[in-house]
């Protein structure tokens, strides 16, 4: 909480935590996030409002009790309330302190806060964080409800007929204005208060005082006779691992090392689940209750609509892994192999037309069921049996679905490899047994794993007028690409950036003139930036090769560029030009077809990816870091650009893989796509040391920074005005009001000019990022080391450039999507040089990919572009083969904004499957208005001292 300041009187470490509790307690109001409840009182019954959540809002609550401050939980030695009490009375209104308004308020405070952080002095009874807390939660919606209630209906309040039945009694005191206690006789009043208890107990937070909850584990006898065990575990709330047993929590030595607390946590928990669970009664008449037992149909009825009850009332349940879903569950297991065709040895194409073989199994665990054994079980119609040594979990309508949907499609069969997928898809549907495993096998496996590279493969010579000395891997490379094409097949060679896929393809170029395999031009589509780079290297590596580029006003028109092209080995261009100049590509038929950054074309349906796959030619390759960026669809693009058909039209492939895999995490579908596209996809990592051993580290640090007082205010003003406006958006318009948000919010936390846009001082006072990139440079050109630094906004590149140049004289270079091909070659020549310019400015777009620039052995990501996949690239102008330095990477983050934020939602994305990849800044538009509260919320640590 050091970021509060004010030019008065200091707020204490204490006030700062209610009012912080407050807030929370208003968000709570607006997302309603309350319920109506009693609170017993001094002998009396008073109706309430209470709070109740979960989720985030409870994970908020626990970090408000961990940085409460010690003092809070004082007690007041003049309170006599009684200590049983979770909940004070609310008052009708806070209150106040004569000179309220006068007293400093933090920047961001409500100058009519939702309730006083003063009233805690009612409860400081409560000697647990968690009780003190929520008491006054309840405390503070209690009031907000009460008095929305009365602004809105106040003629139907009704306080005088104390005779009124208590449910009505109940309702009319939680619509009015005034504190007041329910009336009725002893028995009628303890009876409707046990009731309204035992609805609230079970969406109130289970043991919210003590540090341990109460956990139930369920134990199946080792026969089929016997009694069921329901044990009394308990689990800490901070750590469900942690756990003792009843008979641990009943003995000297958990006392000694616990405290009474344990005790006090088991004997609470027994007591709250008891209205959900009155079998445990019987084990509460003892001393020290551990255990009770259960008969099947009751372990049936507790696994059933018992444990719903006490999971939502925050209790830990564990069942066994087999009703759970675990290893001995019942299912099915799909078997496919590759079917014998008539003429031919094996199938010379896969794909999802290809014919397999196909049946079906059922399964208990790892052992197979005869038709015979899972008839009977089907009859039986029970939920739970014993067979086999092991207990089983029986879904009757699910065994009879199965069943009639194996009757009907068949147990075994030959279809389309599309077909059998397809079928997996609709026995789910149909509600039949789960789907365990896919099992690829028998030729069609063997006719994969001959297109493997390292199988088969053999590897090539280096052309005879190759200049140059190629590295085991690259050997590999440029011979699996030859021995793909040999075969008819197109081949995506997906590198890490930086392995030098361009060498690789260079030589498939020269092996093919020098064997004659050439049978025309070579057309190498690629990025307007780096068409000089791959001129350059085929000077280099291959200078027998004609080269024609075809670029810029002064390129041919199509009768003269069809007359000429064939004079030329290679021809470059651009995926802009392919669109423009479509006519003249599409008039000649090319030997080869090379797309480089192939990611180009991954939306399939842009006219740019159209026209590309419009043109002719023999052989097809790919060459791009990301083969999927985003979605699986673009994986769809480029292996349909490779071998068209090979996994059916874009519509099937989304059914079949893309929506299985992207939402359900389903991992047999991922693992069937694996094994189609691995045939035609050669990956190899830099953090392979095997691949390559002579590439230097690389070493990727977050450099976490501070805003600046005038950063915070401005940035804080744009949240405000954003989550006023955004509750009344839907759809496109909400999500360009978050998306705009969130680029000002960028721009602040760069620098305030660049968001302002006015003319005020560039300054690295006003800027905690810039004030560490200088603090970093100084350091950095003391050793005589060079500098990337990169951003995706042009204007404050030209910002950065001439205070850098100011501030270190030395001159900076600068590259932009603006910056001519002429002026792009002649800047990355210099500073490539040993002598040239220090600082290397670079719009992401424009010097993200392509370029050689190994001279520096620092990268600086000044602000960060939300696919780690595009940050990679950039690195990667670096870190490459060339590269003799260790390469740092610094990725600037400012503290307690949403740029920490998003790089911890970014970090969870890739963790996720290789295929399943982070979709940028458009998860945000996706999310609701209490995520965009904590993801754009400055935290206390935001701002620099």
């Amino acid at each position: 909480m050091d970021g509060w300041r004010t030019s008065g009187p200091q707020w204490g470490d204490t006030l700062k935590f209610w009012y912080e509790l407050a807030r929370f307690a208003r968000r709570l109001y607006e997302e309603r996030h309350y319920v109506p409840g009693l609170a017993r009182l001094e002998g009396k019954s008073y109706p309430t409002w209470q709070a109740v959540f979960s989720g985030r809002a409870e994970q908020h609550w626990q970090q408000l009790l961990e940085a409460m401050p010690p003092l809070c939980r004082a007690v007041h030695e003049g309170n006599d309330q009684p200590q049983d009490s979770p909940v004070p009375p609310p008052l009708t209104h806070p209150p106040t302190h004569p000179d309220a308004h006068t007293l400093p308020m933090p920047p961001d405070a409500d100058p009519s806060p939702p309730y006083s952080p003063t009233h805690m002095l009612t409860c400081s009874h409560t000697p647990h964080a968690a009780g003190l807390t929520l008491s006054f939660l309840d405390a503070c919606l209690n009031h907000l409800a009460r008095r929305r209630l009365l602004r809105r209906a106040p003629s139907q309040v009704s306080l005088k007929k104390s005779s009124s039945p208590l449910p009505r009694q109940w309702l009319n005191i939680l619509k009015c204005g005034h504190f007041q206690s329910l009336h009725g006789s002893p028995a009628t009043l303890e009876r409707f208060i046990n009731e309204v208890e035992s609805w609230t107990n079970y969406l109130r937070p289970a043991g919210f005082a003590l540090p341990w909850r109460l956990a139930f584990e369920l134990s199946p006898p080792e026969a089929e006779t016997g009694p069921w065990t329901l044990r009394y575990v308990l689990a800490s709330a901070k750590d469900p691992a942690e756990r003792l047993s009843a008979e641990q929590v009943w003995h000297e030595s958990a006392l000694e090392r616990y405290g009474p607390v344990v005790r006090e946590a088991l004997l609470t928990g027994l007591g709250q689940a008891l209205g959900a669970l009155p079998k445990i009664a019987d084990s509460l008449a003892g001393p020290a209750p551990t255990d009770c037992e259960l008969t099947r149909d009751e372990a049936i009825e507790f696994m059933t609509e018992t444990v719903p009850q006490l999971r939502r009332l925050g209790f830990f349940v564990y069942l066994p892994d087999w009703w759970e879903g675990g290893r001995e569950a019942l299912g099915v297991r799909l078997h496919i192999g590759a079917a014998e065709a008539a003429g031919q040895d094996r199938p010379t194409f896969l794909g999802l037309e290809q014919l397999v073989d196909y049946h079906w199994e059922i399964a208990l665990g790892d052992r197979t069921l005869d038709e015979a054994e899972f008839g009977e079980l089907a009859r039986l119609k029970q939920q739970v049996v014993f067979r086999h040594g092991r207990w089983l979990r029986l879904d009757a309508e699910a065994l009879n679905r199965s069943l009639e949907f194996l009757e009907r499609e068949g147990r075994a069969g030959k279809v389309k490899l599309s077909k059998v997928l397809k079928l997996g898809g609709e026995l789910q549907k149909s509600g039949g047994l789960p789907l365990m495993d896919f099992i690829v096998k028998g030729d069609f496996t063997r006719s994969l794993d001959d297109l493997e590279p390292d199988k088969t493969l053999e590897l090539l010579p280096a052309p005879a007028k190759f200049r140059g000395t190629l590295p085991p891997y690259q050997v590999h490379g440029f011979s699996w690409m030859l021995f793909l094409s040999g075969l008819g097949l197109g081949a995506c060679l997906a590198d890490d950036m930086g392995l030098g896929k361009t060498v690789q393809m260079i030589a498939v170029l020269a092996h093919e003139f020098e064997t004659g395999g050439s049978q025309g031009p070579t057309l190498i589509i690629s990025p307007m930036s780096v068409v000089g780079n791959w001129h350059r290297e085929l000077q280099r590596f291959a200078p027998h090769l004609e080269v024609m580029v075809h670029h810029g006003s002064d390129r041919q028109g199509r009768d003269e560029f069809l007359r000429s092209v064939q004079k030329f080995n290679v021809v470059i261009s651009t995926y802009n030009l392919v669109v423009r100049d479509h006519a003249s590509f599409r008039g000649c038929r090319w030997h080869n077809l090379v797309l480089d950054e192939a990611q180009n074309i991954k939306n399939p349906n842009t006219k740019q990816a159209k026209a590309i796959r419009s043109l002719i030619s023999v052989h097809c390759y790919c060459l791009t870091g990301t083969p999927i960026e985003n979605r699986l669809s673009e994986l769809w693009s480029i292996m349909d650009f490779l071998n068209p058909g090979c996994l059916g039209n874009l519509s099937s492939f989304r059914r079949t893989f893309s929506q299985p895999i992207e939402r359900e995490r389903d991992e047999a579908r991922a693992g069937i796509l694996q094994r189609l596209i691995q045939p035609f996809i050669l990956r190899r990592l830099k953090s392979d040391r095997e691949i390559i051993r002579d590439l230097p580290a690389k070493k990727e640090m977050k450099v976490f920074c501070n805003l600046t007082a005038e950063q915070a205010g401005l940035y804080q003003g744009v949240v405000d005005d954003m989550l006023a406006k955004v509750h009344s958006r839907s759809g496109v318009a909400r999500k360009g009001l978050v998306l705009a948000a969130l680029t000002k919010l960028k721009q602040i936390t760069n620098h305030p000019v660049h968001f302002l846009r006015d003319a005020s001082v560039f300054s690295s006072e006003r800027s905690g990022k810039l004030q560490r990139l200088e603090e970093m440079l100084e350091v950095i050109l003391e050793a005589g080391d060079k500098a990337l630094i990169f951003s995706q906004f042009t204007e404050i590149g030209e910002l950065m450039r001439a205070k850098l140049q100011e501030r270190f004289d030395v001159e900076v270079l600068y590259l932009h999507g603006g910056s001519s091909k002429t002026r792009r070659d002649e800047m990355i020549q210099r500073f490539q040089h040993a002598h040239g310019p220090p600082i290397f400015l670079l719009s992401l777009k424009a010097g993200g990919v392509g370029l050689n620039l190994t001279a520096a052995n620092h990268v600086f990501h000044f602000d960060r572009w939300w696919n780690p996949a595009v940050e990679d690239q950039a690195t990667d102008r670096s870190y490459r083969l060339g590269q003799t330095k260790n390469v740092q990477v610094h990725k600037f983050i400012c503290i307690g904004t949403v740029e920490e934020k998003i790089d911890q939602m970014i970090e969870d994305k890739k963790r996720l499957a290789d295929n399943i990849v982070s979709t940028g800044e458009s998860m945000l538009t996706e999310l609701s208005t209490e995520d965009l509260r904590e993801v754009f919320a400055l935290t206390r640590d935001a701002v620099v001292e």
